[in-house]
């Protein structure tokens, strides 16, 4: 506020310095012409015109009143002087009054054109705020105004000329056929139109954009269209977003019944092969060595065995069991898991780890941490048919900011993240939206039970971690798992990689 008092005071003071200057080269001149009253006035008014016009009421009235100052000085006897002519005095007295007239007029226009630019400001101010552009097109011309926001969006530079061919330039290819169907069909028939449509950037970024127009008709009777063009890009990514995340509830809600039916139903199939067990072990006993009842028997119970194998896997998906919660070095957990893989791994498949010398601490279940590792290995083995590296990475993860991830959402804070990725076979986007369904698998009929991922899932999410995947077909498949580390454990990774 005080800067721009200062400001004007300032810009006041040189026009009435300038104007001053102004005043008395005129008055020098029409004294050394030897003008009369009459004349010198008017080559007043003029002058004071022009400051009017340039500056600001202060100084067209010190000037004005410096004016009639000098007129009855050089020019007349003042008007109060019972002598002054009448002539002269009505001289005067008509170059005040058209004085103020004239500079009241153009304070007048002044501040009606300083009204005028504040509120372009502020509109102009206002749309880019809403994203929000304004058009116009007249069909007969051709010629289409764009307001500055417009161009923000359509990022043209403003001295570009709008045409209908820059409109369809911006188009993104997969809506231009739609978009010039509406815009030939409004510039025929002279109809209201509204179209959602995407347009794509020169550097391959895509907006969206939804355009709405008023058709109208001057005197001549010409087709004109007035409208808005809003930005919408935010709005629709966070729709999908919305929608991939009630997705993701959806899927969690349909997991979970599943988990809770497959326990129920897992629980009391456990308690049919109690029975099944038992009476085969009584069975086998009772057998003779070498008989036929004796190889049934067996039969019956590796079957029994596998069958309640099959329980404890659907019972630990169903239970979300915690296990025995306590810090544990994932590290030094990978390593003896992929001991154990190794033992098993075809010749054609390389397996390589990557992991700090420092231990990665996370709270969790050793047990189930090693579940983990296993499952993903495994999958990972069984879809690298021909071969290939299988990498298993660890490293300690900062991150300074809420994200999302394929399945399941992280806030800020220190992670690890196990990162275990093959170059099989790769799924595509419909085995990916299944994966972790229990008893989803896209393996042959005896080769899995579709529980091995759901497992997985379940221990992470139970941890207080999220699952990242990306994979294509025959590009091969990464999980990123993240778990929240523990304490200092962070530090000491990063001392480490340092």
């Amino acid at each position: 506020m005080t800067g721009n008092l200062t400001s004007t005071f300032r810009r006041s003071a040189a026009q009435c310095f300038f104007g001053g200057l102004g005043l008395i080269l005129l008055t020098f001149i029409c004294f050394r012409l030897g003008l009369n009253l009459v004349t010198t006035s008017f080559a007043y008014l003029i002058l004071l015109a022009i400051v009017s016009l340039m500056g600001s009421f202060i100084a067209s009235g010190i000037l004005s009143i410096v004016a009639a100052a000098a007129l009855t000085y050089f020019f007349a006897p003042p008007i109060f002087d019972l002598r002054a002519d009448q002539q002269d005095a009505l001289a005067l007295a008509a170059f005040l009054t058209t004085t103020m007239i004239v500079v009241g007029l153009t304070t007048k226009r002044k501040r009606t054109e300083g009204a005028l630019r504040q509120s372009e400001v502020y509109l102009s101010e206002a749309q880019r705020l809403s994203r929000t552009g304004s058009l116009g097109w007249d069909v007969a011309t051709g010629a289409i105004f764009w307001s500055e926001q417009t161009f923000r969006i359509f990022e043209y530079d403003r001295r570009t000329k709008p045409t209908l061919a820059r409109v369809l330039e911006r188009t993104h290819p997969g809506d231009l056929a739609r978009v010039q169907q509406v815009i030939d069909r409004a510039s025929h028939a002279g109809q209201d139109f509204a179209l959602e449509h995407r347009v794509q950037m020169p550097d391959g970024k895509v907006k969206y954009v939804y355009v709405v127009a008023h058709a109208s008709r001057d005197e001549s009777g010409d087709r004109k269209f007035v409208g808005a063009v809003m930005d919408i890009t935010e709005r629709k990514l966070a729709e999908a977003e919305r929608e991939r995340l009630g997705h993701r509830l959806r899927q969690a809600e349909k997991m979970e019944a599943v988990g809770r039916l497959a326990g129920g139903i897992a629980h009391d199939f456990n308690n049919v092969l109690s029975g099944i067990l038992a009476y085969g072990d009584m069975l086998f006993e009772e057998a003779p060595a070498d008989s036929p009842r004796k190889r049934y028997a067996r039969n019956l119970l590796t079957a029994a065995t596998r069958g309640r194998a099959l329980v404890e896997q659907i019972l630990a998906y169903s239970r979300s069991q915690r296990g025995k919660r306590v810090p544990t070095d994932i590290c030094r957990t990978v390593a003896e898991t992929l001991e154990l893989v190794r033992g098993s791994l075809p010749v054609n498949i390389r397996l390589d780890l990557s992991a700090p010398k420092t231990p990665l601490v996370v709270l969790g279940d050793p047990t189930q941490l090693h579940q983990v590792v296993m499952n993903l290995c495994s999958n990972a083995i069984q879809a690298m048919s021909g071969g290939g590296a299988l990498c298993v990475a660890l490293e300690a993860a900062e991150l300074s900011a809420q994200r999302a991830l394929s399945h399941g959402a992280l806030g800020s804070g220190h992670y690890v993240r196990l990162t275990v990725e093959d170059g099989g076979s790769g799924m595509d986007k419909a085995t990916l939206s299944r994966i972790f369904e229990p008893f989803f698998t896209t393996k042959e009929i005896g080769r899995g039970t579709g529980l091995g991922l759901s497992i997985v899932y379940a221990i992470v999410a139970d941890s207080g971690g999220a699952i990242d995947v990306k994979s294509a077909v025959k590009q091969g498949s990464t999980f990123a798992i993240y778990l929240p580390l523990v304490g200092s454990a962070f530090a000491a990774a990063t001392e480490a990689d340092i």
